[in-house]
């Protein structure tokens, strides 16, 4: 079953919402829920209430818990997204110089490896502090 994640891409200037979708199987559902859970019950509180707490990832809880999981939201799912956004407000915002040959459709899907062959020198993107994969309520 395909399921949509809300992922933040935490750009320069300002932060972007995009939505992601993964194909995902029943058991692969019911790992992450579990995973979550564990996470959950073990992430120490803060010792003043009032401390600002930053949102968890699903992809930390993956990366920590299960490697092919993770590869499987992050490198083929979400990374070729955040890539191209960071690409755009990189551009934009005059951070990477747009390449006289590039021609490229950002949102086709097949130029990607191409794009990423050719800017990969000037981004370089962890999941850490780039973006934030939210956690669907269902999952918690």
């Amino acid at each position: 079953m395909k399921y949509k994640l809300k992922v933040k891409v935490c750009k320069t200037y300002f932060d972007d919402e995009i939505e992601v979708k993964v194909e995902l199987s029943d058991d692969e559902v019911s790992q992450i829920k579990k995973l979550v859970a564990d996470y959950e019950d073990t992430k120490a509180k803060p010792a003043d209430e009032d401390a600002y707490v930053p949102e968890t990832s699903l992809l930390q809880i993956l990366e920590q818990g299960n490697k092919e999981l993770f590869d499987k939201f992050w490198w083929d799912t979400i990374y070729p997204r955040v890539f191209i956004e960071m690409l755009i407000s990189g551009i934009e915002n005059g951070y990477i110089k747009k390449y006289d040959e590039d021609d490229f459709d950002y949102e086709n899907e097949d130029d990607f490896l191409d794009i990423c062959d050719m800017y990969s020198d000037d981004i370089h993107i962890e999941h850490s502090s780039s973006c934030i994969c939210r956690i669907p309520m269902e999952w918690k």
